[in-house]
C-alpha cells in the first residue's frame, strides 16, 4: 500500500506540469471561452466583428483540443514509465521534459489567440477592457497577476481609505509580500530537496515521501496565511467601504474568498514579488 501511495505522489508532482502550470488548461474549453465572452460584456461588437470572433474561437478550441490530446498521450507514456519497478530515469526526463515543451507550445498558442481577439477591436472600444489585457494587448494576459497584491488593490478601487486606513494596509502589504516571499524560498528548497532525492541511482522511497508531505503541508499553509491576511484586510474597512466590494467577499468577510475554489499553494510561482 505504501509503495501504491508513493508512486500516485510521483506522478501527481511529473503531471502537474501538464495540469496545473498550463494557464487555463485544466478548465473546460467552453467554460474558458466564457472569461473571453465576459470581458467583452461592456462592448458592442459590429456583425463582422461578432463573425470573426466566431472564427477565432473555432480555432482556440480546435488548437485546445489538439494540445488536450497530446497531453493525454504524453501523460499515458509517464505512466507507463512509471509503472516499471523500477522505473527509467533517462525516460522519465525525457517525459517530463516533453511536458514542458507542451506547456511552453500551448502558453505561446494561447497569448497568439488571445491578441488576435484584442486585434479585432477598435482603439475605442479596448477602452472598455480591464487594464490588465489593455496592458498585455491579449485578452489572455500572462503573469496579469505576478504581483498577486494587484488583485487586492483591484478589489479595493472602488473603496476611499483614509489616511489611517492607507497606513494599515501598506504594513500588511509589507507583511504580506514578505510571508509570501519567505514560502517561495521553503517551497524552492523543498523541491530542490526533491530533485537531489531523485538523483540518486536507488533513491530512498520514505525520504521521497517525506519530501512530497513537507511540500504539500507548505501549501497548504500558505493557502490558510493568504486567507489570514484576506480577513485582516477586510477587518480594516468599515460596513459602508464592506458594502461596496463584491458578493464573495462580503460573505467570505475576506479579500482572498477560500469559496472561490482556490486551490492549496494558489499563487506560489516561482518569481519574486515586485
Amino acid at each position: 500500500m505504501m509503495k501504491k501511495k508513493l508512486l500516485v505522489a510521483i506522478v501527481a508532482v511529473t503531471l502537474s506540469l501538464a495540469v496545473q502550470v498550463l494557464p487555463g488548461f485544466a478548465l473546460q474549453a467552453e467554460e474558458e471561452w466564457a472569461r473571453v465572452e465576459w470581458r467583452l460584456r461592456n462592448v458592442q461588437l459590429s456583425d463582422q466583428q461578432k463573425a470573426k470572433l466566431s472564427e477565432v474561437k473555432n480555432q482556440y478550441l480546435s488548437a485546445r483540443e489538439k494540445m488536450a490530446a497530446q497531453v493525454k498521450e504524453s501523460k499515458w507514456d509517464v505512466d507507463y514509465i512509471l509503472a516499471e519497478e523500477p522505473f527509467d530515469k533517462e525516460d522519465m526526463a525525457e517525459g517530463r521534459a516533453e511536458l514542458r515543451k507542451l506547456r511552453d507550445h500551448w502558453r505561446d498558442e494561447r497569448r497568439t489567440i488571445g491578441v488576435k481577439i484584442f486585434s479585432i477591436l477598435t482603439p475605442e472600444q479596448r477602452k472598455h477592457l480591464p487594464p490588465s489585457i489593455q496592458q498585455s494587448r491579449g485578452f489572455f494576459p500572462v503573469g496579469r497577476y505576478q504581483n498577486e497584491w494587484a488583485r487586492i488593490e483591484k478589489r479595493l478601487s472602488k473603496v476611499t481609505l483614509t489616511d489611517q486606513q492607507k497606513t494599515q494596509l501598506s504594513a500588511l502589504k509589507s507583511e504580506f509580500l514578505k510571508k509570501k516571499q519567505d514560502t517561495l524560498n521553503h517551497l524552492k528548497e523543498a523541491k530542490w530537496e526533491l530533485d537531489y532525492i531523485m538523483s540518486e541511482e536507488a533513491f530512498d522511497k520514505e525520504n521521497l515521501s517525506e519530501e512530497l508531505e513537507e511540500m504539500r503541508g507548505i501549501r497548504v499553509q500558505w493557502k490558510k496565511d493568504r486567507e489570514a491576511f484576506g480577513a485582516k484586510i477586510f477587518g480594516i474597512l468599515t460596513p459602508e467601504q464592506q458594502a461596496k466590494l463584491g458578493k464573495n467577499i462580503r460573505k467570505a468577510q475576506n479579500l482572498f474568498p477560500s469559496d472561490w475554489g482556490v486551490k492549496a499553494g494558489h499563487g506560489l510561482g516561482f518569481g519574486a514579488e515586485k
